[in-house]
């Protein structure tokens, strides 16, 4: 079954797509391990380190470089990525709407 990295702030993606997510804000869950488990893969694709030492959430998977979001793709094993429309990422554009883009990210 195709697996997606949806943007942070996703709600109900897995709700009216009814496909499966890396990992989104809403899906909290409910024991300890998993909450651990939850945060970190969160923190993992959506904060980044900069180089003051400060770590920082992005607002959008387009902030990262195509080569970043591969190495994401390979660890986490999803096969397609949603950002907004613009900027267009240098990735396989296999659909978009006006706020959307879908990207296919094949695993080696």
């Amino acid at each position: 079954k195709a697996l997606f990295l949806t943007p942070r702030l996703t709600q109900t993606f897995k709700w009216y797509a009814g496909r499966a997510e890396v990992v989104n804000l809403k899906d909290v869950p409910q024991d300890a391990r998993s909450i651990v488990d939850w945060w970190q893969r969160l923190a993992s694709i959506h904060r980044v380190l900069l180089p003051t030492g400060e770590r920082v959430w992005l607002d959008s998977l387009a902030e990262q470089s195509p080569a970043r979001l591969r190495e994401l793709a390979a660890r986490y094993e999803f096969d397609y990525l949603i950002a907004e429309r613009e900027p267009k990422l240098d990735l396989e554009r296999i659909y978009s709407n006006n706020s959307y883009a879908v990207y296919r990210l094949p695993r080696d």
